[in-house]
């Protein structure tokens, strides 16, 4: 296939956003070695068998798996070129669609396998295979589909698609460039393809029209952001966009399947814009309902489109095609009719007899009061169900042991209630509302269940959106959310519950939870990610929980953990990572907690913890311990009760770089014990107590380079003791209580490069090229090595040390006048650094 051929094989990212024409517009000789058979990847199990295409990213082949010599599936590859591998900022821009849409795990979504590494090649970017060609292809191969094609034909292709954005949307995720080429079958299923433009749901995100390349017929970069004829009017204009720009493409496609064409033909953007804030679907091939709902969401107001691209297809179902008629007059706008609406206990005596009598997208409004329900009542049809949204609390819908609803189909909005039972401690699937729906809404409502949880949301798929609501004084989790769910949670309080506010659980569990809070649980913490869920929490608060504000537990547990506070925690940590799991920590804050401000402990434990503040703690600001590793990346940990930092345990090794551990109450900055390691660059401690850092125990073992160790209240800079080692390059101490240095009997660190400016005692170790400044070097019975041996006075290349001030003053004296005799100078020079090296330390 040449390099002009389309890319369709795949999601292949073509369209990513903002590169810049050096990173596109590549040599193209060097992807000359690939060849079918040629094996990639950093264990070569990647098989090339054909190669798709080549775009402003790189190659594209088709590919299979191998496992051991035995190929396991085909994937699509797509070969970075070694400009953009080598452009940070344009890899940035991968990494960040990938980020994106790694987590879109949707039968109808074709899936992103991940990035790997390549020792020739550099990056590779891996994908599912979808073999079946695109809709396009499909739509083209139709007999007389230039005349369009009839609605019951299409509805099996596009719905699923529908309900694919949704998901997506569910997930915070826009797709951007919905059209028929990014639409593709495999095994006849309908397949959502290329996120390459894909955005956060958020106005920073994607307000500006971003520019995307592609390598034209001549070489030569081309953009666009999208595909003009299929985007909405506020995308074309770079307005903010939410799921309804992409509901607007969808519609754009389906409107050209069944017209067998698009309604525009301007080529400019200015006059395809004008063209689509006149345009209004009265197609006389179309049934009044097909041009209803299509005028609907083709409105170029947002919010008069459909609230979800699967209520645009709930519309168009219930639709009929009008009959091929020969050209009939225009016809009238038609007049859509209000949903049915019965309110409780006016038109119906209880809610179950309401549900049952109102119709599919009807309305049920339920007036103040308490009002039992005996039995769970099922939903499973689009309805609304409206309380008193600005007191909640004033109506109740009273439960016993099951839930008050299970929500199980349909897409329902509920808002403004108050649902209460009695749980069943015993059961797993008790709650106050049980949500297994695909999507929904829940908003302004309160949840209390006296032995389950407050609200549960435990199928696989399932996506509620929760909105401003409440769960409280339960006897289990606030929200329990597992078995692969997800949903997007803002601005929700979970307080007072026996267990968890929030728990996230089971492989592929993956939640949205931005704004909420999770307050005095009263046995666990405020939220619990385990068992291999994922998650994003961002700006939310976890306070005054009996254990600690987080925990996250189990390999393969990795949420991710954006401007959250963890405070007052009553018996815990802040933060607590344990048992492999992983999770990344940036922007957070963690105070005043009974324990450290964050936890890692046990083999196989990685999180990664950027620009994080630990502070006030009743122990260690940062504990890591028992084989756990982490990064740590500009932290602070101050004020807390014990070390800013403790490392402890055989096989512990994290890595922390530019963090800052002050004012320990009581005991050092870095602990380093137990046979532990680590590696620590470009830190600062300063202000404790005890020392700056201290080395304990055989086999203590850290890497610690560029380090500052100041103003310790009470002892050195640096202590080595009771058989540690350690590697010091390039570190400074300065006004400490004591020493610079403390090295005892049978220890061994190495120290290269280093600075004491407040003197040292060393009786062991090996020390290169340093400086002893200010107070004494000790060389007792046990003696450092010093690279040259004579260490006095001091030298250019090796360790030395200068005298007191006021010997300095004396020396400088003695040479001015020169009236006493050099010999004479000498031995009071001897006798003077024979005094004071074996002075006893203070």
């Amino acid at each position: 296939m040449t390099s002009e051929s389309p890319d369709y094989s795949i999601n292949s990212l073509s369209t990513l956003a903002a590169l810049p024409a050096e990173v596109v517009n590549y040599d193209t000789s060097q992807f000359d070695s690939l060849a079918l058979g040629y094996l990639l990847g950093e264990f070569k199990n990647y098989r090339l068998l054909e190669c798709l295409g080549e775009g402003g990213m790189g190659q594209t082949w088709l590919a299979e798996e191998l496992s051991g010599d035995e190929a396991i599936q085909k994937v699509v590859v797509k070969v970075l070129s070694k400009e953009l591998c080598g452009n940070e900022e344009a890899m940035e821009e991968v990494r960040r669609v990938f980020d994106l849409t790694g987590k879109l795990r949707h039968p109808n979504i074709c899936a992103t396998l991940g990035m790997k590494k390549d020792p020739v090649f550099g990056w590779i970017l891996v994908m599912d295979h979808a073999d079946g060609g695109t809709l396009s292809d499909w739509f083209h191969a139709q007999p007389n589909h230039e005349n369009g094609l009839p609605l019951e034909k299409v509805l099996p292709i596009l719905r699923p698609i529908a309900e694919a954005l949704d998901f997506a949307h569910s997930k915070g995720i826009l797709h951007r460039d919905v059209k028929p080429g990014n639409i593709m079958f495999s095994r006849k299923e309908p397949l959502l393809i290329d996120f390459g433009i894909a955005a956060r749901i958020r106005p920073e995100n994607v307000t500006n029209v971003s520019q995307t390349f592609g390598r034209s017929m001549t070489g030569h970069a081309s953009s666009n952001s999208g595909t003009p004829a299929y985007m909405a009017p506020e995308q074309m204009m770079g307005q903010p966009q939410t799921g309804r720009a992409d509901q607007y493409a969808l519609a754009m496609v389906l409107y050209e399947l069944l017209a067998g064409k698009l309604p525009f033909t301007s080529d400019s953007l200015m006059a395809l814009s004008f063209e689509k804030a006149r345009f209004s679907p009265e197609d006389p091939k179309f049934s009044a309902a097909i041009n209803s709902a299509l005028r609907q969401a083709l409105a170029i107001i947002p919010e008069a489109r459909f609230p979800t691209c699967r209520a645009f297809f709930d519309a168009l179902s219930t639709s009929s095609p009008a009959p091929q008629p020969q050209p009939v007059p225009k016809p009238a706008p038609v007049q859509k009719t209000a949903p049915a609406v019965i309110t409780v206990p006016d038109d119906a005596r209880t809610f179950a007899e309401a549900y049952d009598r109102i119709p599919a997208g009807g309305k049920i409004i339920i007036r103040p009061g308490t009002h039992k329900v005996p039995k769970t009542v099922e939903i499973k049809k689009d309805v609304t169900v409206h309380g008193d949204l600005s007191n909640p609390e004033s109506v109740i819908l009273k439960g016993g042991k099951d839930p008050v609803f299970k929500i199980s189909a349909g897409y329902s909005a509920i808002k403004g209630l108050s649902f209460q039972n009695d749980g069943d401690p015993e059961s797993e699937y008790s709650s106050a509302v049980q949500f297994e729906a695909p999507y929904g809404l829940l908003e302004n409502c309160i949840f209390t269940s006296q032995g389950g949880d407050g609200l549960k949301v435990c199928a696989k798929n399932s996506a509620p959106t929760v909105r401003s609501c409440i769960a409280r004084n339960c006897g289990q989790f606030g929200i329990a959310i597992f078995r692969g769910a997800s949903g997007t949670f803002t601005d929700c309080e979970a307080s007072g519950n026996a267990r968890s506010g929030i728990v996230v659980r089971d492989s592929g569990t993956d939640p949205t939870v931005e704004k909420c809070r999770f307050t005095d649980s009263k046995e666990d913490c405020g939220i619990f990610v385990y068992d291999g869920a994922s998650g994003t929490f961002k700006d939310c608060e976890a306070s005054g929980n009996a254990l600690s504000g987080i925990a996250v537990i189990g390999s393969g547990t990795n949420p991710t953990v954006e401007k959250c506070r963890f405070t007052d925690s009553k018996e815990g940590g802040g933060i607590f990572v344990y048992d492999g799991a992983s999770g990344t920590f940036k922007d957070c804050e963690a105070s005043g907690n009974a324990l450290s401000g964050i936890e890692v402990r046990g083999s196989g434990t990685t999180p990664t913890v950027k620009n994080c503040r630990f502070t006030d703690g009743q122990s260690f600001g940062i504990d890591v311990s028992d084989g756990a590793l982490g990064t740590f990346t500009d932290c602070v940990a101050n004020g807390n009760i014990k070390s800013g930092i403790v490392v402890s345990g055989s096989g512990t090794n994290p890595t922390v770089e530019a963090c800052q551990f002050y004012d320990s109450k009581e005991s050092c900055g870095i602990g380093i014990v137990g046979g532990a390691g680590g590696t620590f660059t470009s830190c600062e401690s300063s202000g404790n107590m005890k020392s700056g850092i201290a080395l304990k125990d055989a086999e203590t073992n850290p890497i610690v380079a560029d380090c500052r160790f100041y103003h310790s209240k009470e002892s050195n800079g640096i202590y080595v003791h009771n058989g540690a080692r350690g590697t010091f390059i390039g570190c400074e101490t300065d006004k400490n209580a004591r020493l610079g240095i403390v090295t005892a009997a049978s220890t061994n660190p190495t120290v290269e490069n280093c600075r004491f400016a407040d003197g040292a005692n060393c009786k062991n170790g090996t020390f290169t090229d340093c400086e002893v400044n200010g107070n004494t070097f000790n060389r007792n019975s046990t003696t450092p090595t010093l690279k040259p041996e004579t260490a006095l006075p001091k030298n250019s290349t090796g360790c030395g040390c200068w005298p007191s001030p006021s010997i300095l003053l004396i020396i400088v004296i003695i040479n001015i006048i020169k009236t006493i005799q050099e010999n004479r100078k000498r031995r009071y020079n001897q006798k003077y650094f024979e005094n004071i090296l074996n002075e006893p330390k203070k």
